[in-house]
């Protein structure tokens, strides 16, 4: 009875820690985005042209958030954001599977966008969960900021077992790619977090 009692509040800790976990499950990982870049500068900057499309995809929506809130409903807002966070990390699985994507052709273009796409649906879906939780009691907002911080905490686990099983440090041959089965297997459980959010 505890357990059914508490269910609607971990729900929301779920939401919560969904709206914040793109951006730390990207930059969690800098060795796989150095390998993939390698021979490019973004290989060494890679961090800082992330940041730099995710918060600019973010500060738009951010703006545009309050006009959309007061014509489309929370529930339409939240689910097809998830929807589309997951599909972003199953595009990252399979450009991490496509291990000779040409990189400024495919792979760098590719990622930059779906790493802004991150930006603006996280800045979405937090706009969006932080308005369910205003309209219930104060222990919804409690989880949902629990759920934000657990959202470091996911990639920061998730990483060590991508340490673990990495085969060594960054290729010097930039021509001999191979698939990072870790990277592979870090986007996929990245992206059922979207999918166990979307049930919740």
């Amino acid at each position: 009875m505890v357990l059914q009692d508490k269910l609607p509040e971990l729900c929301v800790l779920l939401m919560g820690m969904a709206a914040l976990f793109a951006w730390n499950a990207v930059i969690t990982i800098p060795t796989y985005w150095r390998q993939r870049f390698c021979g490019s500068p973004l290989a060494r900057y890679h961090e800082s042209a992330f940041s730099l499309v995710y918060q600019a995809a973010a500060l738009l929506v951010g703006v545009w958030a309050p006009r959309l809130s007061r014509s489309v409903s929370v529930r339409k807002r939240i689910v097809p954001t998830m929807y589309a966070l997951g599909l972003i990390f199953l595009l990252f699985a399979l450009l991490a599977v496509w291990a000779d994507a040409p990189r400024d052709a495919v792979f760098a273009p590719v990622t930059l966008v779906g790493v802004a796409l991150c930006g603006g649906l996280s800045q979405l879906l937090c706009s969006a969960t932080y308005g369910v939780c205003a309209s219930l009691r104060g222990t919804f907002t409690a989880s949902n900021m629990a759920g934000q911080g657990l959202a470091g905490v996911a990639p920061a686990l998730a990483v060590v077992l991508v340490a673990v099983s990495a085969s060594g440090s960054v290729a010097e041959d930039c021509s001999r790619q191979k698939v990072d089965t870790a990277a592979v297997a870090y986007f996929v459980c990245s992206s059922l977090l979207f999918g166990a959010a979307i049930v919740a």
